[in-house]
């Protein structure tokens, strides 16, 4: 706890010159949030800060995903880790060849996940999906169409994956 109060004292002073987000790894319980949430309230209130930065965690396990409506009202922002919800969803890791076949990003079950997790937020939280999904061309379409709009990749990836979206059928892609 003593390192987690460090890192955001040094956030939460960061956040007086630059816009700074802070992003919760591997939530899984709403005491997760909360624990993180208070400490950093405390470490703001402690340096007498006028505002404490938006607080934000990461969608990379079922139970998160399927709590989400539980995680929500607890965050001001979350991002999609699909690089991991895909591992813990299909019991498969990426690295393990003898189960890699079963890691599948695009799978019926990931996806349902992440639309679950994009309609829960209502429009009313920002939702952004990073990891291989994000910038895989063959599914940019079909993401969209789950409602998502913000994506994070990889910097060479992005002029790619922006001409994707703009060559995107508005009917076909923004259909949710």
């Amino acid at each position: 706890m003593d390192l987690l109060k460090t890192q955001l004292e040094v956030l939460a002073k960061l956040s007086l010159t630059m816009k700074v987000t802070i992003l919760i790894p591997m939530v899984t319980l709403k005491e997760d949030i909360l624990v993180v949430r208070r400490m950093l309230q405390d470490v703001v209130a402690e340096k007498g800060y006028r505002q404490v930065p938006p607080l934000g965690f990461m969608v990379e396990t079922p139970a998160a995903a399927l709590c989400i409506d539980q995680l929500l009202p607890l965050t001001d922002f979350i991002s999609i880790g699909s690089n991991d919800l895909t591992q813990y969803t299909m019991a498969a890791g990426r690295e393990n060849m003898s189960v890699s076949n079963y890691y599948i990003e695009h799978h019926p079950a990931v996806l349902s996940l992440i639309r679950q997790v994009v309609a829960a937020s209502h429009s009313q939280i920002p939702v952004s999906l990073c990891g291989e999904l994000a910038a895989n061309k063959q599914h940019i379409t079909s993401l969209l169409q789950l409602g998502l709009r913000s994506f994070s990749v990889a910097p060479p990836m992005i002029p790619e994956v922006k001409s994707i979206i703009r060559l995107c059928r508005i009917k076909e892609a923004f259909q949710a």
